[in-house]
């Protein structure tokens, strides 16, 4: 189970809001801004990324493995993060303005809305157990991946999304410490699984 605290406002453009009034994070967002953590955890570590586009699957096998559908990885599934309270709905409506007649323009009223700050977020994300082993390299670099989120959803640029971590736990009460040696092991995984690739794909040729 992770919990997600906001610390910023959560705007609509990718998160919504249930017919209950409650705020709602698809899957597919959770997802994404794990993804993009595991990325720059894995570039700051010293591995170069290729460019790629929208969507598409990740560059290192290593992220293909736990990300990507299909393959011999452990599936992992994102469900959709569970509101568990805090925070309040807020409306801002803002229109554009005339500079020459500082008049507002005609049909430009829009209204945004947004969930405050404070509110709390249960994400599960499941795999298949057969391919993700207890104590196992992909578990680490998945859990310091979670604890890298620090956005989640659209416009981040101007500081939407923003999340902090507040409880994390494994299910079989696996137990995963993040330090200095957690890096030292992440960085010889990552270049394992590159040759092994490489070697794989030499062999084919």
């Amino acid at each position: 189970m992770e919990v997600f605290r906001s610390v910023a406002d959560w705007n609509r453009t990718c998160q919504g809001r249930r017919r209950n009034g409650q705020p709602f994070i698809p899957g597919d967002a959770v997802k994404g801004a794990i993804r993009g953590s595991a990325e720059r955890l894995v570039r700051w570590l010293g591995v170069v990324l290729g460019e790629e586009e929208d969507n598409s699957a990740p560059k290192h096998p290593a992220l293909r493995r736990l990300f990507a559908s299909g393959g011999d990885g452990p599936g992992i599934r994102f469900e959709p993060a569970k509101f568990l309270g805090g925070g309040e709905l807020v409306r801002v409506s803002q229109t554009a303005i005339n500079s020459d007649t500082g008049v507002a323009r005609h049909a430009t009223l829009r209204v945004s809305e947004s969930w405050s700050p404070g509110a709390e977020f249960h994400v599960t994300a499941t795999g298949r157990a057969a391919a993700l082993k207890p104590d196992s390299d992909e578990i680490l670099l998945l859990t310091a991946a979670i604890v890298g989120v620090e956005q989640v959803g659209g416009r981040r640029s101007v500081g939407a999304g923003g999340v902090e971590l507040s409880n994390l736990s494994i299910s079989g009460g696996q137990k995963v410490a993040l330090g200095a040696d957690s890096l030292k092991r992440l960085r010889a995984y990552l270049g394992l699984v590159s040759k092994k690739e490489g070697d794989a794909n030499a062999s084919e040729n």
